[in-house]
């Protein structure tokens, strides 16, 4: 992610331009991480911390983005909606 847009992103600014779609993209890949971390402590509770696999690791890596694409927490939608939300309102528009 570019910089300036990142940084957009977390200042809570309207990004226009070239950057302009990568807010749900930013959302997902919050999504993407919320999920991985859950998907890990699943695997380290059942297994135990030793027990490290690569291999594994790629796949709930790959899973978690999978489910955020798709939408399974929801988490990106919420906060694309308040970001939505709150540009309304600083542009003065009813969301």
């Amino acid at each position: 992610m570019h910089p300036s847009v990142e940084l957009a992103w977390i200042s809570g600014a309207t990004v226009t331009g070239p950057g302009a779609g990568r807010g749900r993209e930013a959302s997902e890949e919050f999504e993407a991480l919320l999920l991985g971390q859950l998907l890990r402590q699943a695997r380290e509770a059942n297994e135990g911390e030793g027990a490290n696999n690569p291999m594994r690791e790629l796949v709930e890596e790959h899973l978690a983005r999978v489910m955020a694409r798709a939408g399974a927490l929801g988490i990106a939608a919420m906060v694309g909606q308040g970001m939505r939300t709150e540009d309304s309102v600083r542009s003065g528009v009813s969301p």
